[in-house]
């Protein structure tokens, strides 16, 4: 019997990942990272000699290579926290952008002014990557869970080109983030035909900034884990009805089924929290075995809903998971049974990128899209994991 076709009626396209600054070599970054925290600790303790200084920046360093992310997993990070620099070459310690006062305030500045530069980062990215002579979408979601200002800096780029497009902000769900903005997309394109004329693109605009959420005090085994993993991350796609995706002749994602679901016992494993300095990030080490425990179930209801059997198929199958580390993908692979070169596209967005919270899904579709080795017609898992413990994907088909 013939496979009962399966879609939602969009297609994901016209993926346009973005540089604001060149990406830094993690190796500076994470003797960047433990200087600021040595700066940090001895304008917290009064202590203002070189010689103490040495100590500090000697044991930081210390803690930062044993729990930060190697260089070996993460290669480079955008990090627009800093002042821009020419390629190739690397800042000196004393260029610390927003964290330059650290010795009058060794917190780092309030949260007012971390997003006043998120506004400001936001901005150059829609001016230069996003020209008012593009033709408007007749919606727009902004997504982030690094950034969020009322009116948002995509509200005010609507404004100022004198667009009539609705914006939607899909904000602070960290990781699984790009998924409840793609489920909004679809349904504002499935309600849109209602209209005259039919709605045929919304537009998603993701803009992180995790670099602006360092906290310069702790170097702890957890902060210095995710002041190490997280990068920058600014992407900009479609979502269009598929009628028009086909009629146009454009390559990307159809969107054949979605799901989502909490993991049970899990809620206090990761959480993310405005505080009065930058935003809090808690994960336990809990987490990959959560995940282990939740993924195979989860794969097997999102292809069920997309009419297929995950099981018997499990060969056919390209994989997008999110990469919010290695050991998170080991333990996804190690669950569904696949080996973990499957799971090579999140693998290396990880390694050029860091993890780049709701921008790194993506980022991945994009490798997936522009991977000729993946042929039209290839179902595509994605899935990712962030707060609740919430696991989120789509079963995607290459086009």
């Amino acid at each position: 019997m013939p496979r009962r076709e399966h879609s939602l009626g969009a297609v994901l396209a016209g993926f346009r990942p973005v540089e604001l600054q060149p990406p830094l070599p993690q190796r500076w970054l994470l003797d960047h990272t433990a200087h600021l925290m040595a700066v940090s600790r001895c304008a917290r303790d009064g202590l203002h000699d070189d010689r103490s200084f040495q100590l500090a920046l000697d044991d930081v360093r210390k803690q930062v290579q044993r729990y930060g992310v190697s260089p070996e997993i993460i290669a480079q990070r955008q990090a627009t926290v800093l002042p821009a620099f020419e390629p190739g070459k690397v800042p000196e310690h004393a260029l610390h952008g927003i964290f330059g006062s650290l010795r009058e305030k060794p917190a780092g500045p309030g949260l007012d002014v971390r997003l006043a530069r998120y506004r400001e980062l936001v901005d150059a990215y829609l001016a230069a990557h996003y020209p008012a002579s593009l033709a408007p979408p007749d919606d727009l979601i902004h997504v982030s869970t690094t950034g969020y200002l009322l009116p948002s800096p995509v509200q005010r780029a609507v404004a100022a080109r004198g667009w009539s497009t609705v914006v939607t902000h899909s904000y602070h769900m960290g990781c699984y983030g790009a998924f409840p903005a793609v489920r909004t997309a679809v349904g504002l394109l499935a309600a849109g035909q209602l209209g005259d004329p039919p709605k045929t693109r919304v537009d998603l605009v993701h803009a992180e900034a995790a670099s602006l959420h360092l906290d310069p005090t702790l170097a702890t085994p957890g902060n210095l884990v995710t002041s190490t993993l997280f990068g920058d991350g600014f992407i900009t796609y479609s979502a269009l009805t598929e009628a028009h995706a086909r009629a146009n002749g454009v390559h990307g994602l159809r969107v054949v089924a979605m799901h989502e679901s909490l993991i049970p016992d899990s809620a206090e494993d990761m959480k993310l929290t405005p505080g009065p300095h930058q935003f809090d990030m808690h994960l336990s080490l809990r987490v990959p075995i959560k995940i282990r425990d939740g993924i195979l179930p989860f794969v097997r209801e999102l292809c069920r809903k997309g009419g297929r059997d995950f099981d018997a198929e499990r060969e056919q199958f390209t994989f997008a998971i999110h990469a919010g580390g290695t050991k998170i993908l080991q333990v996804a692979a190690e669950a569904l049974g696949v080996d973990l070169a499957r799971m090579e596209h999140g693998t290396r967005v990880l390694r050029e990128h860091g993890n780049m919270a709701s921008a790194t899904v993506p980022y991945i579709w994009n490798d997936v899209v522009n991977d000729a080795r993946i042929a039209p017609g290839t179902p595509v898992i994605s899935a990712s994991f962030g707060p609740g413990l919430t696991v989120t994907g789509a079963l995607l088909e290459k086009i």
